[in-house]
């Protein structure tokens, strides 16, 4: 993680919230800081000669629960990117994978919440699918090996959903895999988004 500056918007509430006796309610307790943060990710995936996906999912080292650890590559979008362009950064800085082939029509969404140093983090993050045609990939200090020595892992969908550990991701994950196998999409060469 770098020091560049992300797209995250102060929520801070200083309202008592409904169950006191003043201020506008549904804002939460006094003092409650809420940050809205926005990051983009990828999907990667390649296609084994009898046809069938194999996604890449990556081990990290930030997060604390040691059963979420593997996720898809992703971070926050920087000022003045897009989303687009902030997921394929990420792939490259976590992977060293510097020319994906996106596959254009897919394009998901997903919004959840957790708490970091006392504040509420109110996290969305947009997900593209990626065809990988390579097998070279460099660790960033952002992952970390697994308790079996691997930082990343090729897997099918029924592999990687099992090491998937929220259902949102989970989701996101199975609508990706059913959009490759309705769409068979050829993708295109990377364009400046």
């Amino acid at each position: 993680m770098d020091a560049t500056p992300r797209r995250s918007l102060d929520l801070t509430s200083t309202n008592p919230g409904p169950d006191r006796k003043s201020g506008p309610p549904d804002r939460g307790p006094i003092g409650m800081v809420a940050v809205l943060e926005l990051s983009a990710g990828v999907i990667p995936y390649r296609i084994d000669p009898s046809g069938q996906y194999h996604y890449l999912v990556l081990h990290s080292a930030s997060v604390r629960n040691p059963r979420a650890r593997w996720e898809f590559p992703k971070g926050g979008i920087e000022i003045g990117e897009t989303p687009r362009q902030a997921a394929l950064r990420e792939l490259r800085e976590e992977t060293g994978i510097a020319e994906p082939i996106l596959c254009e029509g897919f394009e998901r969404s997903i919004s959840y919440t957790y708490v970091r140093k006392g504040r509420k983090i109110l996290k969305s993050v947009t997900y593209y699918l990626v065809a990988v045609t390579t097998d070279r990939l460099f660790k960033s200090v952002e992952h970390m090996e697994d308790n079996t020595g691997h930082w990343f892992h090729w897997g099918t969908i029924d592999e990687i959903s099992r090491l998937l550990y929220h259902s949102k991701i989970r989701q996101l994950f199975e609508e990706a895999d059913d959009w490759l196998h309705h769409n068979r999409p050829i993708p295109e060469v990377n364009k400046p988004a």
